[in-house]
């Protein structure tokens, strides 16, 4: 092999959106055009994307415009491969990273004034990872004082340690052997930083942990889908802890949103809605009192309100513009 090059892999598309240079090497994209987001972060002043088919994370500006752009194999960006999560650290100052392709979570510093992204040495004293490790998502302690990441290969629970005030990571532990999660695709951390809880898509599986205070984190239990009186499991695909601690789950497979305890050994409620077709993520608005959930395969865009007791209702839903629901799917929600 003569001059050999690893290139990511990106696909060509035969529209004008995609083009290849004059070497034939490299695929280029119009960001203004088409930009394939698999995660959105709302910050104060703009927003914080990440693309998993580009391999981007990219800071917009209330405005629209792009203040930020890091992509792998650009300017040295080796760490960006798959980008699919993000997570912010509480004082708004880093961003941390779940990239498929990629072993450990990628650091990010953010200038609060323009938006300007910076990456950060990677986490000091990580093992050797295999070649196909990747993680699929990442959270940050309320505290601020960890970072966990999740696989979905080994589906491991990984635990970082973090510096305040530079944001650097360093690797603690791997926890989660035994848990049986397949296709490992959620982390969540409680408010007070207590719980830790983990989902598998493929296993209808989530797993529950003690944190302590000094941030160590141990299996306390794992839970199944139509095991012990438990449900809302099947596909499971996001996790979101309220601010009461109680545990809201987002499944695929059941088209529903299940609201568990905090120690989980309770289902609370669980509401599906004709809205909830394959429930692909879930978000819930900082005073706790709205959720959105959002159903890919129906571009559909879900409000839940949630009362002072923890009820769900919808009370709206609305698809992509331009896109038609199918026979299944038809008219117009009031």
């Amino acid at each position: 092999l003569v001059n050999a090059r690893a290139l990511t892999y990106q696909p060509a598309f035969a529209d004008d959106h995609f083009d290849i240079d004059l070497g034939g090497q490299t695929i280029g994209y119009d960001v203004a055009e088409d930009r394939r987001v698999v995660a959105i972060e709302p910050r104060p002043g703009g927003w914080i994307m990440t693309s998993g088919l580009w391999d981007t994370v990219v800071a917009i500006s209330g405005a629209g415009g792009v203040t930020s752009e890091l992509q792998e194999g650009q300017g040295g960006v080796t760490d960006l491969g798959g980008a699919y999560s993000i997570a912010p650290s509480p004082d708004e100052a880093h961003l941390y990273v779940a990239a498929w392709n990629v072993p450990d979570v990628t650091a990010l510093s953010r200038d609060p004034a323009t938006g300007l992204l910076t990456r950060l040495p990677p986490p000091a004293g990580v093992p050797i990872r295999p070649i196909d490790y990747g993680l699929s998502d990442v959270a940050v302690a309320a505290d601020g004082s960890q970072v966990l990441g999740v696989d979905d290969e080994f589906n491991l629970l990984h635990v970082y340690d973090r510096a305040a005030d530079t944001g650097q990571l360093t690797f603690r532990k791997t926890v989660g052997e035994g848990v049986g999660h397949e296709t490992q695709v959620a982390v969540a951390i409680s408010p007070d930083g207590a719980h830790v809880y983990t989902g598998g898509f493929d296993s209808d599986t989530m797993a529950h942990f003690h944190r302590t205070p000094d941030g160590e984190v141990q299996l306390a239990q794992i839970l199944l889908d139509n095991k012990g009186g438990i449900d809302g499991l099947d596909g499971l695909e996001d996790i979101v802890v309220a601010p009461d601690g109680t545990v809201h789950v987002a499944a695929f497979e059941d088209g529903s949103v299940t609201v568990f305890s905090a120690d989980v050994k309770t289902t609370l409620r669980s509401i599906a809605h004709k809205s909830l077709y394959a429930v692909e993520a879930i978000a819930m608005s900082p005073d706790a009192s709205r959720m959105v959930a959002v159903c890919p395969p129906t571009s559909t865009i879900v409000q839940l309100d949630r009362n002072s007791d923890g009820d769900l209702e919808v009370v709206a839903w609305k698809k992509w513009p331009g896109v038609d629901w199918g026979p299944e799917r038809t008219g117009d929600p009031s």
